[in-house]
């Protein structure tokens, strides 16, 4: 996974993400790719993004559990490359619909 590595641990308590206002991360959408490098982008693709919430959708479920453990680098990721990050990533197994 070019571009991300797997994060020192878990976020503290001491952790703050920004919450962005509704139209603040309009352009992560076309910038994914940017974000969470090629590989990646092919197999997690960004579904919405409301109440500081990520969601992204995988095409495996080994995909997902990767993408879990790296939630914490992905939401840093979104900060650096939009100025804002989401509080929280939440990922959802689609079959199929990925990886296009």
């Amino acid at each position: 996974m070019a571009g991300l590595r797997p994060p020192a641990g878990p976020p503290t308590t001491g952790d703050r993400r920004t919450v962005p206002p509704a139209g603040a991360l309009a352009g992560l959408f076309s910038r994914w790719e940017e974000v969470v490098g090629a590989a990646m982008a092919r197999h997690v693709r960004p579904l919405t993004l409301a109440g500081g919430v990520l969601s992204v959708g995988v095409d495996q479920p080994a995909w997902a559990t990767q993408v879990r453990m790296l939630a914490p680098t992905i939401l840093e990721r979104v900060a650096e490359v939009t100025g804002e990050a989401p509080a929280r990533l939440q990922v959802r197994v689609r079959p199929g619909r990925e990886g296009r």
